[in-house]
């Protein structure tokens, strides 16, 4: 979930609305809506406006070459939101020159000829100074998406409302997702305060957001899906690492008893030991500060023993 935090206002409930039989299935913006109050139509509004990539069964999964067809459908007399993908798809460093929309006619075996629009992406060829175009549907399902991702994105942001992407790190590189944030984050790009709500497996970006922005899900063993806010959580520090803590299990939210591939020990899994030995005061002193600073974080992965043998001092740590 990611949105700017702009200003707090003070609702006034109209006297009229306590005298209305409200319906149980009505929430209060919708009712004051519906008596003229300036405050709830204002917020009814706002909500109207939606734009998403999440149909009935789900996310929108159809093949690159009708997704590039709906595409072009839908900068069909839209000359400046077709500029500003294209600008944007440029500025992402993806290797394209350019986004164009042209046409070409074709026979309906119902309708007799007829013009088709189709998206170009402009090429710089190798060893040449010249550029080429392919259709949009050849290339990656990355850039796809991107060009899907960026058409429901760009309305939003400039009319205000809602934006809901399901996994909109789908084939899209990890290190373009925070800039598709950062539009959301922005005054200049979100003047009318457009929200996002997207799912994301990407871990990184977890980051690039503050935890009033993270919203994690688990299910149970019985198959329920649980949904919490990272700041609804205890001891959770705005300047913590929430990749490495999430990582490593202190939120929840990922699968247990795996072991990942970078060979972090997730929930559940063993435990490595790791054994420090330090022969003085100064190291004791270190690594008691270092164990207080992690249980002042949530974690209790380090122990501390000591033992003397004549002047000197063992001080020894296990960490998981």
């Amino acid at each position: 979930m990611c949105s700017r935090r702009t200003r707090t206002a003070v609702w006034k409930i109209p006297d009229s609305f306590r005298a209305i039989q409200t319906r149980k299935n009505a929430s209060v913006p919708a009712i004051a809506a519906q008596i003229g109050d300036p405050f709830g139509i204002e917020i009814r509004n706002y909500w109207r406006i939606c734009v998403t990539n999440v149909q009935r069964l789900g996310r929108d999964v159809a093949l690159p070459f009708i997704r590039a067809y709906q595409c072009a459908r839908a900068f069909e007399g839209n000359g400046t939101l077709l500029e500003e993908v294209g600008k944007q798809l440029t500025q992402l460093d993806l290797g394209i020159g350019k986004l164009e929309l042209r046409s070409v006619e074709t026979f309906d075996p119902d309708f007799g000829p007829r013009q088709e629009s189709y998206l170009c992406t402009q090429h710089k060829m190798v060893g040449h100074e010249d550029y080429c175009f392919l259709p949009l549907e050849w290339e990656s399902e990355g850039s796809i998406n991107l060009v899907a991702f960026l058409l429901k994105m760009i309305p939003a942001l400039s009319e205000g409302g809602l934006c809901v992407l399901d996994e909109m790190d789908a084939d899209i590189h990890p290190l373009v997702i925070p800039n598709l944030l950062d539009q959301f984050l922005s005054a200049h790009r979100n003047p009318k305060n457009a929200q996002l709500l997207c799912s994301c497996h990407s871990a990184p970006v977890l980051n690039h957001l503050d935890k009033y922005q993270i919203l994690l899900t688990e299910k149970d063993s019985e198959g329920r899906t649980h949904v919490w806010r990272l700041d609804d959580m205890p001891k959770v520090r705005v300047d913590d690492n929430y990749y490495a803590k999430y990582m490593a299990g202190t939120y929840g939210g990922n699968p247990e008893h795996i072991r990942n591939s970078s060979g972090m020990i997730m929930p559940g899994a063993d435990r490595t030991t790791i054994l420090v030995v330090g022969e003085g005061d100064t190291e004791c002193a270190f690594l008691r500060h270092l164990k207080s600073l992690e249980e002042h974080r949530g974690s209790r992965s380090i122990s501390i023993r000591s033992a003397r043998f004549g002047r000197r001092k063992r001080v020894m740590s296990t960490a998981r």
